[in-house]
């Protein structure tokens, strides 16, 4: 197979940078879905009102997230791709009580002061490898003899995190009362070849799960297209739907609790077309 030069990578990267600036824009040369099919997706990721207050757990910033004040109960975290500092992992294991296993195969070792917290030098994902590692044997490999059926799993690794939900099981996931998902590469919806697969990680969870909280993440800008507007980088807190209660009143937006990822610039406030539905 002939190598591309690096006047053809370079071509490569200068249309992505210009792709991108379009989007931005409001303008695309690429194919992009009908209005209505962006707007369906979109509607499916709305949050629901869950009958919990929400409260935050983990950084005032990156690496904190909204979770419904559902958490006695909780055995265990399995938290994928260690938070800045520890910060998240360290208030799950302190402060709520809650032993706390980490997987994340570039961290060299855990920070100073989180005793008690376990660490695996792997990426969850959707298959094993010497790198990589799936929900299946995350589980298997960990002890939670004492934790019992109800966790909380935190994925923030990139596209592996995504890959790891649709490769795991529904029963190994039904595990999980509280799932949170830092997903990158939202602006994918738009195009109709990556929109379907990158729904997949969704529709597998949205039977058995509902949106219970989203945030958009402001290190990364929003891309327009079509009249839709779609972070690029969004954090989404699933709640097992047992665990709904009715008649809770609507999500806010924003919610009193976000804070912008990164402080230094201005958060990114979600348009109507992301705001909550009251039916789960």
């Amino acid at each position: 197979m002939r190598k591309q030069g690096i006047f053809e990578l370079l071509l490569i990267e200068l249309g992505k940078v210009l792709n991108k600036a379009l989007l931005w824009a409001g303008f695309s040369w690429q194919r992009t879905l009908r209005p209505a099919a962006l707007e369906w997706f979109v509607a499916s990721l709305r949050p629901v009102a869950s009958g919990h207050d929400l409260t935050r757990i983990g950084a005032k910033n990156a690496g904190g997230y909204l979770v419904p004040d559902d958490l006695d109960g909780i055995g265990a975290c399995l938290s994928a791709g260690l938070s800045p500092d520890g910060g998240f992992e360290r208030l799950v294991h302190e402060k709520l009580g809650i032993e706390v296993h980490v997987a994340d195969s570039s961290a060299a070792a855990l920070p100073v002061g989180l005793g008690g917290v376990t660490l695996i030098r792997r990426t969850p994902a959707h298959r094993d490898s010497k790198k990589l590692m799936s929900l299946e044997t995350w589980l298997d490999e960990t002890d939670l003899t004492d934790a019992g059926d109800d966790l909380i799993l935190r994925l923030d690794t990139g596209g592996w995190g995504a890959m790891m939900l649709v490769g795991a099981s529904m029963q190994e996931l039904r595990r999980f009362r509280m799932i949170i998902l830092r997903a990158q590469g939202m602006d994918r919806i738009l195009f109709n070849r990556a929109a379907s697969p990158f729904w997949s990680p969704f529709g597998k969870l949205l039977p058995d799960f509902a949106v219970v909280h989203i945030h958009a993440d402001n290190t990364e800008p929003v891309v327009r297209a079509r009249g839709v507007v779609v972070p690029q980088v969004m954090e989404f807190t699933f709640l097992r739907r047992d665990r709904l209660i009715k008649g809770g009143a609507d999500p806010v937006f924003p919610h009193p609790l976000d804070a912008p990822s990164d402080p230094t610039r201005k958060d990114i406030v979600l348009p109507a077309l992301w705001q909550s539905r009251r039916d789960a």
